[in-house]
């Protein structure tokens, strides 16, 4: 598991950053999710460079369903957007 450096205020305010959606498919925190309405959504610290600890620039918000998706495979830009795999 990697290290966790930032705190729950920096969290928020990253969550803010993104008008407290999710980077990759825009969903919004406390709203019902866009393929399973039965759910709301709720953000979690997802990597932007799962090699490296999730720290200020290495962190975006990502909905329950993006995080598990994406798990460690993918790197990301601060728009959301896959950059590269992780080989």
């Amino acid at each position: 598991r990697r290290n966790v450096e930032i705190t729950t205020e920096d969290w928020t305010l990253i969550k803010e950053q993104y008008e407290n959606r999710c980077a990759t498919c825009g969903d919004k925190e406390g709203e019902s999710q866009r393929y399973d309405k039965t759910t709301i959504c709720s953000l979690q610290m997802g990597h932007m460079d799962p090699r490296k600890s999730i720290t200020m620039d290495n962190v975006i918000p990502h909905c329950s369903l993006c995080n598990a998706q994406y798990k460690d495979k993918f790197v990301f830009n601060k728009y959301g957007r896959v950059t590269s795999v992780v080989s």
